[in-house]
Parts: C-alpha cells; structure tokens; sequence
C-alpha cells in the first residue's frame, strides 16, 4: 500500500503596496506605483479608476488618470484623484 504524503506550502504575503511620487514634468504629474500585485487586484484597482474618473484610454488621452501597459503604474493629473485612489487602496 502506497503512502500518501502531504505538504503545507505557505503562501506568501503578496498584499499590493503603492509608491506615490510627483514627476513634475509630465502632464498628470501624480505617479503611483502598484508593487508585489496580483493580477486580480490590479485589474481591480484599473477598473475602480475606470468608474470613478472615465475609462481608460490606450492613446492616454482620459484628462484625469491612465496607466502604463502593465497597469502597474497610474498616473492622476489631480491630487485630490491620487489621493483618493491612495486611500481606497491603501
């Protein structure tokens, strides 16, 4: 009779951190980065901004908000939008 072995693998803490910094020269100067994600929680955190500042657009052309390709990092032309982005995700 064949033993049955089992293993408790532990999954590490992938819980998203964000990174908010201002690059002054751009026109939607406010970066947020999106860190240690899975792709469930930031394509959560994309479509929240689609609802609250306008869809995303590929040609980066929403006057509020876009994101990189990846959508790991989002820019807000606001600081009142990033801010309210930091504090739902935070």
């Amino acid at each position: 009779m064949a033993t049955q072995i089992t293993y408790s693998i532990r999954r590490v803490d992938r819980t998203p951190r964000l990174e908010s910094s201002i690059e002054e020269d751009w026109p939607q100067p406010y970066k947020v980065e999106i860190k240690y994600h899975d792709r469930e929680d930031r394509d959560e955190m994309i479509a929240w901004c689609g609802e609250k500042f306008g869809q995303h657009t590929k040609q980066w052309n929403n006057p509020r908000w876009s994101s990189n390709t990846g959508h790991s990092t989002v820019w807000f032309k606001n600081s009142r939008d990033r801010t309210m982005f930091l504090m739902r995700w935070s």
